[in-house]
């Protein structure tokens, strides 16, 4: 991964080989960001996506393994839980034949390249579990 920053924006690139989510979390890490917003594009293989049913409150996921899938778009947020960043991730994705599906992105590694644009916002929210809707939420 390389990276230029322009104030609080990142130009992110995620390297071939990479993990997406890992390489995120990791850069938030390394650069004390706790709340901040992202979008991007790119290529990935081995994906897990995730689609949460709110009927059962669990995650149903899904894994394409079976060659390279475009990021036709990415976006996300990252917040705080217990102290650590957290990074969210929505995907469109697209195989070769153009056809399209998105998902909450849980894992994938680039296949080609991942570029992103991470702007980050001076400030702290938590993630909270909301029991009655079974996902982390922002926590003001």
């Amino acid at each position: 991964m390389e990276f230029k920053q322009f104030k609080n924006t990142f130009v992110i690139r995620i390297d071939r080989n990479e993990e997406i989510v890992e390489s995120l979390t990791l850069f938030c890490k390394q650069n004390s960001i706790k709340l901040a917003s992202l979008n991007g594009i790119g290529a990935a293989k081995n994906i897990v996506t995730g689609y949460f049913d709110s009927k059962t409150k669990v995650y149903n996921e899904q894994a394409f393994t079976d060659g390279s899938y475009e990021i036709a778009s990415m976006s996300g947020n990252v917040a705080m839980i217990n102290n650590e960043p957290v990074v969210h991730l929505h995907v469109v994705l697209g195989d070769a034949q153009r056809i399209a599906f998105a998902g909450h992105l849980k894992s994938g590694v680039v296949s080609l390249t991942c570029e992103v644009i991470l702007q980050k916002i001076e400030g702290t929210v938590e993630r909270k579990k909301s029991e009655e809707i079974g996902l982390n939420l922002f926590d003001f």
